[in-house]
């Protein structure tokens, strides 16, 4: 009788530590998937803004070769011109 108490005993403190250690366990995975889950999220929103400066200067940098293009043209019909003046 007193081994069968002693059994149900350490059965229900088995029971009773192993849902302890579940849940400690399962918090501990949810607090580690939530962490990673924030690293992420910075590093989304620092990738986004490097998209996002990128895209605009690719668009500086197109109308900086227009007007290159625009100068570069006035400046050899000034040469046209200057030589045409000399003549």
């Amino acid at each position: 009788m007193q081994n069968d108490i002693i059994t149900v005993i350490v059965t229900i403190i088995t029971v009773l530590g192993g849902a302890g250690a579940w849940k400690f366990y399962a918090t501990l995975v949810k607090t580690r998937r939530e962490s990673h889950k924030d690293s992420i999220s910075e590093h989304n929103v620092y990738r986004d803004d490097l998209r996002a400066r990128v895209e605009k200067l690719e668009q500086d940098k197109d109308k900086c070769s227009e007007e290159l293009m625009k100068i570069s043209i006035e400046l050899a019909e000034l040469k046209a011109k200057i030589k045409y003046l000399n003549k």
